[in-house]
């Protein structure tokens, strides 16, 4: 889009054309808020006529009420609704949109509640519910009695049931388990950790230690799977100058786009936790090599939190499609204007 707004003849017609091929086989939804933020009122309109041509069952996944109410927020001279109602009208897929975002209430504010501590019954009371998906809160178990926690400790050792085993173990891929890693350093070990649960939550809960045999099994998993991302996490306490050509090395044997999806949470907590100059050689493969936008803004952040970003990244970044990575490339770039300046002067 900024490439269009920056005079590129062109873009606009790319975006279109991107746009219209989301509705396609093979290609997932994009450019919705472009096309709302380039036309306006016309875009919107082009965004309803789309989605309320799809299937019923597949139209309500692409609900979005929200959207169409801040477009309406941040034009007020537009009548959002009443102008979707009018094309209604003579339009049937608009209609189905109206009626779409119609269905659902206008999103509320919420007060923010304060989170109180777990309790030692608080946790049991989850671990009883026997949801594998279940999750722990940091905030929730910051504040906690070190005593309950003790006891959940000495509950994960005591557990026979898998599954029970396996939500105990969540609760300390969040706070470092009070005794000794071993056990930890034992199930993590198995193999098969994409089978095998609690190997995975064993390792989430191991990589709060520093250790030596904890950064052999890492280094071990490294060599032996081409996409270890579920072991990076280990390198977050036991991480050594040098480690970052064993990242990059990881990453280079990623193909395709997921592979790298998979490495780049792990290898931004590695790098958050043991800031290292070193960083830019990985770092950048995961920027040219991967195009989630969330991951993206992390990874600038920590190559400008290192000193190594380069020129050429930051010159992309005035055309990206986040807000705040444009935000980004403005401050740095004055700031480099401002440096070179002062060293002129001198």
């Amino acid at each position: 889009m900024y490439f269009h707004l920056d005079g590129v003849v062109g873009a606009k017609e790319v975006l279109l054309k991107r746009f219209e091929k989301s509705f396609s086989n093979g290609y997932e939804l994009f450019a919705r808020d472009v096309m709302i933020d380039i036309e306006g009122m016309t875009g919107l309109l082009r965004v309803a006529e789309k989605i309320g041509q799809l299937p019923e069952e597949e139209r309500e996944d692409f609900e979005d009420r929200w959207r169409v109410d801040d477009f309406q927020k941040e034009n007020k001279s537009v009548d959002v609704y009443a102008e979707l109602t009018k094309a209604a009208e003579t339009n049937p897929a608009i209609r189905n949109y109206l009626d779409l975002i119609l269905s659902v209430e206008p999103r509320k504010k919420y007060r923010r509640s304060k989170f109180l501590p777990y309790t030692l019954a608080d946790v049991e009371e989850i671990v009883d519910e026997g949801d594998r998906f279940s999750r722990f809160w940091p905030s929730r178990i910051d504040g906690m009695d070190p005593a309950d926690i003790e006891k959940i400790a000495k509950l994960t050792l005591a557990e026979k049931d898998n599954d029970r085993k396996n939500t105990y173990l969540r609760f300390f891929d969040k706070t470092k388990f009070p005794f000794d890693y071993a056990p930890l350093l034992e199930l993590a070990r198995q193999n098969n950790i994409k089978k095998n649960r609690l190997a995975m939550h064993a390792v989430n809960a191991l990589s709060h230690f520093k250790a030596d045999d904890v950064r052999a099994l890492a280094l071990k998993k490294f060599t032996g799977k081409k996409t270890p991302w579920e072991y990076l996490r280990l390198l977050i306490n036991n991480y050594q100058t040098g480690d970052a050509r064993i990242l990059l090395e990881i990453i280079q044997r990623s193909d395709d786009f997921h592979h790298m999806h998979e490495l780049v949470a792990g290898i931004i907590d590695i790098f958050e936790a043991n800031p290292d100059p070193e960083c830019k050689a990985p770092l950048e493969a995961l920027y040219y090599g991967m195009n989630c936008a969330l991951h993206r803004l992390s990874l600038i952040y920590l190559l400008g939190d290192n000193g190594v970003l380069s020129d050429e990244i930051l010159e992309e970044l005035a055309y990206d499609t986040d807000e705040d990575l444009r935000k980004l490339s403005r401050s740095v770039r004055f700031s480099r204007s401002k440096m070179r300046d002062s060293d002129v002067d001198l």
